[in-house]
Protein backbone atom coordinates (compact mmCIF):
# COMPACT_ATOMS: atom_id res chain seq x y z
CA UNK A 1 0.00 0.00 0.00
CA UNK A 2 1.31 3.43 -0.98
CA UNK A 3 2.21 5.70 1.95
CA UNK A 4 0.38 9.01 1.48
CA UNK A 5 1.15 12.17 3.46
CA UNK A 6 -1.42 15.00 3.75
CA UNK A 7 -0.26 18.63 3.78
CA UNK A 8 -2.16 21.88 4.35
CA UNK A 9 -1.30 25.54 4.82
CA UNK A 10 -2.05 27.37 8.04
CA UNK A 11 -4.94 29.39 6.58
CA UNK A 12 -7.04 26.22 6.99
CA UNK A 13 -7.33 26.98 10.75
CA UNK A 14 -6.75 23.36 11.69
CA UNK A 15 -5.85 22.98 15.38
CA UNK A 16 -2.25 21.85 15.80
CA UNK A 17 -3.49 19.03 18.05
CA UNK A 18 -5.70 17.72 15.24
CA UNK A 19 -2.84 17.91 12.75
CA UNK A 20 -0.60 15.94 15.09
CA UNK A 21 -3.29 13.35 15.75
CA UNK A 22 -3.99 12.82 12.04
CA UNK A 23 -0.32 13.07 10.96
CA UNK A 24 -1.00 16.15 8.82
CA UNK A 25 1.74 18.71 8.21
CA UNK A 26 0.79 22.40 8.43
CA UNK A 27 2.85 24.79 6.29
CA UNK A 28 2.86 28.22 7.98
CA UNK A 29 2.52 31.64 6.41
CA UNK A 30 4.71 34.51 7.53
CA UNK A 31 2.88 37.20 9.51
CA UNK A 32 3.66 40.84 10.28
CA UNK A 33 1.64 42.78 12.85
CA UNK A 34 2.45 46.03 14.59
CA UNK A 35 6.01 45.94 13.26
CA UNK A 36 6.71 42.43 14.55
CA UNK A 37 7.51 39.55 12.22
CA UNK A 38 6.43 35.98 12.87
CA UNK A 39 7.96 33.30 10.66
CA UNK A 40 5.42 30.64 11.64
CA UNK A 41 2.01 32.25 12.08
CA UNK A 42 0.33 29.37 13.94
CA UNK A 43 3.34 28.42 16.03
CA UNK A 44 5.08 31.70 17.00
CA UNK A 45 1.90 33.51 18.04
CA UNK A 46 -1.39 32.13 19.35
CA UNK A 47 -4.80 33.19 18.06
CA UNK A 48 -5.48 34.91 21.39
CA UNK A 49 -2.23 36.89 21.21
CA UNK A 50 -2.89 37.83 17.59
CA UNK A 51 -6.37 39.26 18.23
CA UNK A 52 -5.19 41.10 21.33
CA UNK A 53 -2.55 42.81 19.21
CA UNK A 54 -5.09 43.42 16.44
CA UNK A 55 -7.42 45.26 18.81
CA UNK A 56 -4.57 47.33 20.24
CA UNK A 57 -2.96 48.55 17.01
CA UNK A 58 -4.06 50.69 14.07
CA UNK A 59 -1.54 49.00 11.79
CA UNK A 60 -2.98 46.55 9.26
CA UNK A 61 -1.44 43.06 9.62
CA UNK A 62 0.11 41.39 6.60
CA UNK A 63 0.86 37.84 5.54
CA UNK A 64 3.43 36.57 3.05
CA UNK A 65 2.73 33.69 0.68
CA UNK A 66 4.50 30.38 1.05
CA UNK A 67 7.14 30.58 -1.67
CA UNK A 68 7.84 27.97 -4.37
CA UNK A 69 11.19 27.30 -2.67
CA UNK A 70 9.40 26.80 0.65
CA UNK A 71 7.08 24.24 -0.93
CA UNK A 72 10.00 22.51 -2.66
CA UNK A 73 11.82 22.04 0.64
CA UNK A 74 8.77 20.56 2.34
CA UNK A 75 7.83 18.32 -0.60
CA UNK A 76 11.37 16.91 -0.81
CA UNK A 77 11.54 16.33 2.94
CA UNK A 78 8.19 14.55 3.12
CA UNK A 79 8.89 12.39 0.07
CA UNK A 80 11.90 10.90 1.83
CA UNK A 81 9.46 8.82 3.87
CA UNK A 82 6.22 9.04 1.85
CA UNK A 83 5.38 7.62 -1.58
CA UNK A 84 2.90 10.36 -2.52
CA UNK A 85 1.79 13.73 -1.17
CA UNK A 86 -1.60 15.45 -1.20
CA UNK A 87 -1.57 19.20 -0.51
CA UNK A 88 -4.97 20.80 0.20
CA UNK A 89 -4.54 24.56 -0.15
CA UNK A 90 -6.07 27.98 0.29
CA UNK A 91 -8.30 29.14 -2.58
CA UNK A 92 -6.21 29.79 -5.68
CA UNK A 93 -8.44 32.77 -6.52
CA UNK A 94 -7.61 34.48 -3.23
CA UNK A 95 -3.87 33.90 -3.04
CA UNK A 96 -0.91 33.02 -5.24
CA UNK A 97 0.13 30.38 -2.72
CA UNK A 98 -1.54 27.54 -4.60
CA UNK A 99 0.24 28.51 -7.81
CA UNK A 100 3.54 28.49 -5.91
CA UNK A 101 2.77 24.93 -4.79
CA UNK A 102 2.16 23.97 -8.42
CA UNK A 103 5.54 25.38 -9.48
CA UNK A 104 7.23 23.37 -6.74
CA UNK A 105 5.26 20.23 -7.63
CA UNK A 106 6.59 20.21 -11.19
CA UNK A 107 10.21 20.50 -10.04
CA UNK A 108 9.99 17.96 -7.23
CA UNK A 109 8.08 15.36 -9.26
CA UNK A 110 10.72 15.52 -12.00
CA UNK A 111 13.51 15.16 -9.41
CA UNK A 112 12.02 12.36 -7.35
CA UNK A 113 9.75 10.49 -9.75
CA UNK A 114 7.06 10.59 -7.05
CA UNK A 115 3.61 12.17 -7.26
CA UNK A 116 2.54 15.39 -5.55
CA UNK A 117 -1.23 15.90 -5.80
CA UNK A 118 -2.64 19.41 -5.37
CA UNK A 119 -6.24 20.08 -4.35
CA UNK A 120 -7.53 23.65 -4.58
CA UNK A 121 -9.54 24.21 -1.39
CA UNK A 122 -11.61 26.88 -3.19
CA UNK A 123 -12.36 28.45 0.19
CA UNK A 124 -10.93 29.68 3.45
CA UNK A 125 -10.45 28.49 7.01
CA UNK A 126 -11.74 25.13 8.22
CA UNK A 127 -13.86 24.71 5.11
CA UNK A 128 -10.87 23.02 3.52
CA UNK A 129 -9.20 22.18 6.84
CA UNK A 130 -11.94 19.67 7.59
CA UNK A 131 -11.56 18.22 4.09
CA UNK A 132 -7.85 17.66 4.81
CA UNK A 133 -8.73 15.82 8.03
CA UNK A 134 -11.00 13.54 6.06
CA UNK A 135 -8.24 13.03 3.48
CA UNK A 136 -5.95 11.79 6.26
CA UNK A 137 -8.68 9.40 7.42
CA UNK A 138 -9.14 8.12 3.87
CA UNK A 139 -5.39 7.60 3.48
CA UNK A 140 -5.35 5.64 6.74
CA UNK A 141 -8.18 3.45 5.44
CA UNK A 142 -6.10 2.42 2.43
CA UNK A 143 -7.67 4.51 -0.35
CA UNK A 144 -5.39 5.48 -3.24
CA UNK A 145 -4.27 9.08 -3.74
CA UNK A 146 -6.40 9.37 -6.89
CA UNK A 147 -9.48 8.14 -5.02
CA UNK A 148 -8.82 10.58 -2.16
CA UNK A 149 -8.39 13.54 -4.52
CA UNK A 150 -11.64 12.73 -6.32
CA UNK A 151 -13.50 12.45 -3.01
CA UNK A 152 -11.97 15.71 -1.74
CA UNK A 153 -13.17 17.58 -4.80
CA UNK A 154 -16.68 16.23 -4.20
CA UNK A 155 -16.54 17.23 -0.51
CA UNK A 156 -15.31 20.75 -1.27
CA UNK A 157 -17.92 21.23 -3.99
CA UNK A 158 -20.57 20.49 -1.37
CA UNK A 159 -19.19 22.66 1.44
CA UNK A 160 -20.63 26.09 2.25
CA UNK A 161 -19.21 28.87 4.41
CA UNK A 162 -21.11 31.85 5.86
CA UNK A 163 -19.70 34.52 8.16
CA UNK A 164 -20.23 37.99 9.54
CA UNK A 165 -17.81 40.64 10.80
CA UNK A 166 -17.74 43.08 13.70
CA UNK A 167 -16.24 45.86 11.58
CA UNK A 168 -15.86 46.41 7.85
CA UNK A 169 -12.44 48.06 8.30
CA UNK A 170 -10.40 44.91 7.71
CA UNK A 171 -12.32 43.92 4.59
CA UNK A 172 -11.74 47.46 3.33
CA UNK A 173 -8.01 47.45 4.13
CA UNK A 174 -7.64 44.06 2.51
CA UNK A 175 -9.32 45.32 -0.66
CA UNK A 176 -12.40 43.10 -0.28
CA UNK A 177 -14.85 46.04 -0.22
CA UNK A 178 -14.61 49.70 -1.23
CA UNK A 179 -13.75 52.51 1.19
CA UNK A 180 -17.14 54.14 0.58
CA UNK A 181 -19.01 50.92 1.37
CA UNK A 182 -17.06 50.58 4.61
CA UNK A 183 -17.75 54.18 5.66
CA UNK A 184 -21.48 53.99 4.91
CA UNK A 185 -21.75 50.55 6.48
CA UNK A 186 -20.00 51.73 9.63
CA UNK A 187 -22.17 54.83 9.97
CA UNK A 188 -25.41 52.89 9.55
CA UNK A 189 -24.28 49.74 11.40
CA UNK A 190 -24.89 47.70 8.26
CA UNK A 191 -23.72 44.10 8.62
CA UNK A 192 -23.22 42.03 5.47
CA UNK A 193 -23.85 38.30 5.42
CA UNK A 194 -20.78 36.96 3.62
CA UNK A 195 -20.48 33.68 1.76
CA UNK A 196 -17.67 31.92 -0.11
CA UNK A 197 -18.49 31.77 -3.82
CA UNK A 198 -16.20 29.71 -6.04
CA UNK A 199 -13.12 30.62 -4.04
CA UNK A 200 -13.97 34.27 -3.33
CA UNK A 201 -15.92 36.19 -0.67
CA UNK A 202 -19.22 37.81 -1.61
CA UNK A 203 -22.04 39.56 0.27
CA UNK A 204 -25.36 37.76 -0.18
CA UNK A 205 -27.41 39.82 2.27
CA UNK A 206 -27.26 42.95 4.42
CA UNK A 207 -28.92 43.68 7.75
CA UNK A 208 -28.85 46.47 10.30
CA UNK A 209 -27.21 45.57 13.60
CA UNK A 210 -25.72 42.45 15.12
CA UNK A 211 -29.00 41.05 16.44
CA UNK A 212 -30.42 40.80 12.92
CA UNK A 213 -27.13 39.36 11.69
CA UNK A 214 -27.53 36.44 14.10
CA UNK A 215 -31.10 35.98 12.90
CA UNK A 216 -29.91 35.78 9.30
CA UNK A 217 -27.16 33.35 10.24
CA UNK A 218 -29.75 31.12 11.89
CA UNK A 219 -31.95 31.34 8.79
CA UNK A 220 -29.13 30.27 6.45
CA UNK A 221 -27.95 27.53 8.81
CA UNK A 222 -31.45 26.03 8.85
CA UNK A 223 -31.82 26.31 5.08
CA UNK A 224 -28.45 24.65 4.37
CA UNK A 225 -29.09 21.68 6.68
CA UNK A 226 -32.77 21.13 5.85
CA UNK A 227 -33.37 17.56 4.77
CA UNK A 228 -29.79 16.47 5.47
CA UNK A 229 -29.04 13.56 7.76
CA UNK A 230 -25.27 13.43 7.25
CA UNK A 231 -23.29 16.67 7.44
CA UNK A 232 -20.47 18.29 9.43
CA UNK A 233 -21.18 21.70 10.93
CA UNK A 234 -18.26 23.76 12.23
CA UNK A 235 -18.80 27.04 14.08
CA UNK A 236 -15.90 29.48 14.26
CA UNK A 237 -15.11 32.83 15.83
CA UNK A 238 -12.04 35.04 15.91
CA UNK A 239 -11.96 36.02 19.57
CA UNK A 240 -15.52 36.18 20.90
CA UNK A 241 -16.58 33.25 23.07
CA UNK A 242 -19.95 34.96 23.51
CA UNK A 243 -20.64 34.89 19.77
CA UNK A 244 -19.42 31.32 19.50
CA UNK A 245 -21.78 30.23 22.27
CA UNK A 246 -24.65 32.16 20.67
CA UNK A 247 -24.16 30.33 17.36
CA UNK A 248 -24.02 26.96 19.14
CA UNK A 249 -27.27 27.84 20.95
CA UNK A 250 -28.95 28.70 17.65
CA UNK A 251 -27.84 25.38 16.14
CA UNK A 252 -29.05 23.37 19.14
CA UNK A 253 -32.34 25.27 19.21
CA UNK A 254 -32.98 24.02 15.66
CA UNK A 255 -31.73 20.47 16.34
CA UNK A 256 -28.70 21.04 14.12
CA UNK A 257 -25.73 18.91 15.15
CA UNK A 258 -22.45 20.73 15.80
CA UNK A 259 -19.41 18.73 14.68
CA UNK A 260 -16.84 21.10 16.20
CA UNK A 261 -16.14 24.68 17.24
CA UNK A 262 -12.90 26.59 16.83
CA UNK A 263 -10.97 29.78 16.21
CA UNK A 264 -10.27 31.72 13.02
CA UNK A 265 -6.49 31.93 12.73
CA UNK A 266 -4.24 34.92 11.95
CA UNK A 267 -4.12 34.50 8.14
CA UNK A 268 -7.90 34.74 7.72
CA UNK A 269 -8.17 37.05 10.74
CA UNK A 270 -6.08 39.67 8.93
CA UNK A 271 -9.07 40.18 6.62
CA UNK A 272 -12.07 39.32 8.83
CA UNK A 273 -10.79 41.19 11.89
CA UNK A 274 -11.64 40.66 15.56
CA UNK A 275 -15.20 39.73 16.51
CA UNK A 276 -15.87 37.80 13.30
CA UNK A 277 -17.92 34.60 13.43
CA UNK A 278 -19.56 32.13 11.11
CA UNK A 279 -20.26 28.53 10.20
CA UNK A 280 -19.16 25.90 7.70
CA UNK A 281 -21.26 22.96 6.55
CA UNK A 282 -19.76 20.01 4.70
CA UNK A 283 -22.72 18.22 3.11
CA UNK A 284 -20.89 15.15 1.81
Amino acid sequence: MSKIKILVDSACDMPVETANEKNIRILPFKLTIDGENYINDRFDITEEEFYKKLRETDAFPKTAQITPAGFEDVFREELESADELIYVGLSSKASGTFNNANLAKQIVEEETGKKVHLVDGKMFSYGYGDAAVRAAEMAESGMSAEEIVAKLEEILENTVTYFGVETLDYLKKGGRISTMSAIIGGMLDIRPVLKIYDGLVGAIDKVKGEKKLFMKMEEYMKAETEGLSDYRLTILTSDSEEKLNKMVELAEKNNIKVHRTGLIGPVIGCHSGPGAFGFIIAKK
